[in-house]
């Protein structure tokens, strides 16, 4: 069955190849003076309409897609020969078409409209790419390349000179960073680019690290509620107790040396409240340990070995918090109640560093998903633009925009990409028993890797405002942002995109991940019972829902509430 198939298709093709020279005899300049003057005298009258001519409605299809066709490789410049490299395309389609309804297949002409989008792909000639890398690469990203050439000269020695693999990778780059590297020297870019590989990535994944079962997800954001309101209650007692112990405590200077039953019932409150302030404190802690853990346990973001070391750390330090907590209520005197409190210090101070590193590294999570999200968006504007481009729509006013949204996400991605590195260097320091010097440091990188973060942050929400302006310039001048399907592109799978990753890249332990939340207890250098003061809050506005709908949807949202943006504390 399958040698008869190969050699029906065989004599299919045999018959084709003598069909075509005769078919294109004539000049290339008659068919296109026929094109441009439809009513000149060397053309036959156009037969009309009757019972008799049933497949007129076919002829005329053909002719206008063939002037669609000639419009659109003369425009672009991607033939010598426009109106016979049109004619022989358009003639292989209706081959196609017929063929594929011999064998029963439907839609047939749709099937074979992406055959001939295919066809009319490998046009234009490229001299400094090789023939594998145009064939392997989307369109799209050949065009964005073709601009490229048009206002870098130096693209085309760069391009050429590059091994196939890492020609592709600088075709899937962002425009932003395809600037950056040629407008380093040739040994400083090829060096920076060799960094980089592609890497096939399963789209259900392209914007998480790990899947979490949407079930896991609700309960873990249920008890992170819940952690919530605990913590806000232990912080209002811990104030109540710790005024109350400090005013006993002011009238217990008076009793210094006398045994009295006043002095002495002094003396019974200020333990009590001591012990409830203490107790207090340590909920406080825990309760805040706990939203950070359930932060981590709902995030997709954070991969399962990073968020396994952040959560056992967490449980063994809410285990000794709970071990003393029992201290301090089983205490009886003063002596036993100081030990507990200054053991509830030594083990706030011995997470205190690694806990705002947590939390940074929880911000730094959710900016890695966004600009995932808005380099994926970039790709999707420009195959817009190519789209439009086909149809003949000026993007003359929309190109610059998206230079501009691609600069935006390239300054938050380098700043992200400093704050990591902050982050591996706080990881150094990040011992069991920290010295004092370890622990400043620790804090002053995070905080520095947090201020990076916010900036990348301003500058995400500035592209988003350009997003907005972008979409809609595309729909004013009658383009969409999202078309029914991605470009094809050689080597992936239905359900797989292409993604640069560092060559170091491994699946898992990678350390770009992390992200946790807000309030941090602070602590005094003052007495042992002034461990830790009131939070502060250090919440971190989220847009991701602003970037997220990368599909038809986020053009619906557009239209709806351009100027609404949901922020959501961490």
């Amino acid at each position: 069955m399958v040698i008869r198939k190969q050699i029906a298709i065989f004599t299919l093709l045999i018959f084709l190849m003598s069909i075509i020279p005769t078919s294109f005899a004539r000049e290339d300049m008659s068919i296109e003076t026929r094109i441009k003057a439809p009513n000149a005298q060397n053309i036959k009258p156009q037969p009309q309409l009757t019972a008799k001519n049933p497949q007129l409605a076919q002829v005329k299809k053909v002719e206008n897609r063939l002037r669609v066709c000639f419009d659109f490789l003369k425009k672009n410049s991607l033939s010598d020969t426009p109106l016979l490299t049109c004619n022989k395309l358009i003639r292989k389609e209706i081959s196609c078409v017929d063929f594929l309804k011999e064998k029963g297949i439907d839609e047939p002409l749709e099937k074979c409209d992406k055959f001939f989008k295919k066809s009319a792909q490998i046009i234009k000639d490229r001299p400094y790419l090789a023939k594998d890398v145009a064939s392997a690469v989307a369109e799209p990203r050949l065009k964005k390349l073709d601009k490229l050439v048009a206002s870098h000269p130096k693209v085309v020695d760069f391009v050429k000179n590059l091994p196939e693999e890492k020609a592709k990778v600088f075709l899937h780059l962002p425009r932003a960073e395809q600037k950056k590297l040629l407008g380093e020297d040739t040994y400083n870019a090829e060096k920076e680019l060799s960094k980089f590989k592609l890497k096939k990535v399963k789209k259900s994944m392209l914007f998480k690290k790990r899947i979490i079962s949407p079930s896991k997800v609700k309960k873990a954001e249920e008890e992170f509620k819940l952690a919530e309101e605990a913590y806000k209650k232990a912080n209002k007692a811990y104030k109540e107790k710790k005024s109350l112990f400090l005013s006993v405590k002011e009238q217990l200077k008076n009793c210094k040396g006398v045994d009295t039953t006043k002095c002495n019932d002094l003396r019974e409150k200020v333990k009590e409240h001591a012990k409830d302030f203490l107790i207090n404190a340590a909920d406080m802690a825990i309760e805040h340990l706990k939203k950070i853990k359930h932060k981590v346990e709902s995030s997709e973001e954070i991969d399962e070995a990073k968020a396994d070391e952040i959560i056992t750390e967490i449980d063994n330090t809410i285990s000794k918090l709970e071990d003393v907590k029992s201290q301090v209520e089983a205490a009886d005197t003063k002596e036993e109640i100081q030990k507990a409190a200054q053991a509830i210090n030594r083990i706030w101070k011995g997470i205190k560093h690694k806990e705002k590193l947590h939390a940074a590294r929880l911000v730094h999570a959710k900016v890695w998903n966004i600009i995932k999200r808005s380099e994926h968006l970039e790709e999707r504007l420009d195959f817009a633009l190519a789209n439009m481009e086909e149809q003949g729509i000026s993007i003359d006013n929309i190109e610059p925009k998206v230079n501009e949204f691609s600069e935006k996400i390239a300054f938050a991605k380098d700043n992200y990409e400093k704050a990591k590195e902050l982050f591996k260097q706080a990881e150094g320091l990040k011992t069991e028993n920290p010295t004092e010097d370890e622990r400043t440091q620790v804090l002053e990188l995070v905080t520095e890797a947090r201020q990076l973060l916010r900036d990348a942050h301003e500058s995400l929400k500035e592209a988003h405002t350009i997003l907005m302006e972008i979409i809609r310039e595309i729909k004013a001048q009658g383009g969409e942002l999202q078309s029914e399907e991605e470009p094809e592109e050689e080597g992936l799978g239905k359900d797989e995109v292409y993604e640069v990753v560092e060559e170091s890249y491994e699946d898992e332990g990678s350390d770009d991940d992390s992200f946790v939340g807000n309030e941090t207890l602070n602590e005094t250098s003052d007495e042992h019972e002034d461990f830790m003061s009131e939070d502060e809050d250090l919440s971190d506005e989220d847009h991701t829902n602003t970037i997220k709908d990368d599909s038809k949807e986020h053009s619906k949202k557009s239209e709806s509430s351009e100027n609404s943006e949901e922020d959501e504390s961490s």
